[in-house]
C-alpha cells in the first residue's frame, strides 16, 4: 500500500537525518512513546537502508516506537555513539493542563507509558556503565499557559542545551 511505503520513507528520513548529524545525537524526551510503525512498515524501511547502517537495530519491530529506534540508531549502538549523546527528560505538572491538550503530552496508553519510562531508564543504565552519565539531563517545563496551550518560561531549558552541546562540539575541536 501507498501509506506503508510513506511510513517505511519516513523512517528511512529519521534514520538519514541521524546520519547526516553525526556524532553528535541530542533527544528531547518528554512523556509519550511515540509512533509505533506496523511490522511491514518497519520491515520495509529496514530494506531501505544499508546492512552496515542496520547494526544495532532489531530485526522486527517488537513494539519498538520510532523514537525508540532512533536512540537504539543514534545513541545506544556503541560507546563512541554514546560518548556524543545528550538526552534531556522533561520534568512537568500535568495537573495544570486541561485533560484533552494532556493527551499530547502525556502517554495514555499503559504500556507506552511504560515504555518510555523503560527507555528513559536504558538510557541512564547505558550512561552510567558507560561513565557518562553526565550526557542525561533533567529540565523543567516551566509554566503552563492555558490560554495559548503551550509550556512558557523554556529559557534555562533552551541554555541548558545548547551550553551541552556547545561543550561537546568544543571537545571534538
Amino acid at each position: 500500500q501507498d501509506s506503508d511505503f510513506r511510513n517505511a520513507e519516513i523512517l528511512k528520513v529519521c534514520f538519514d537525518e541521524i546520519e547526516r548529524c553525526r556524532p553528535f545525537f541530542v533527544l528531547l524526551a518528554g512523556d509519550r512513546y511515540g509512533w509505533i510503525p506496523s511490522s511491514k512498515e518497519y520491515l520495509r524501511s529496514l530494506s531501505l537502508i544499508s546492512g552496515d547502517r542496520r547494526k544495532g537495530l532489531p530485526e522486527d519491530v517488537d513494539g519498538n516506537s520510532v523514537t525508540a529506534m532512533e536512540v537504539i540508531y543514534g545513541a545506544l549502538q556503541d560507546k563512541e555513539h554514546l560518548d556524543d549523546s545528550l538526552f534531556f527528560f522533561r520534568n512537568a505538572d500535568y495537573s495544570l493542563i486541561d485533560p484533552e491538550t494532556r493527551k499530547l503530552y502525556v502517554e495514555e496508553d499503559e504500556i507506552n507509558s511504560e515504555c518510555i519510562k523503560s527507555l528513559k531508564s536504558r538510557i541512564v543504565e547505558m550512561c552510567d556503565k558507560n561513565a557518562c552519565r553526565e550526557n542525561v539531563h533533567e529540565y523543567d517545563a516551566g509554566g503552563w499557559d492555558g490560554n495559548k496551550k503551550v509550556f512558557t518560561d523554556l529559557s534555562d531549558f533552551g541554555n541548558q542545551v545548547y551550553d551541552s552541546l556547545l561543550a561537546k562540539i568544543k571537545s571534538k575541536l
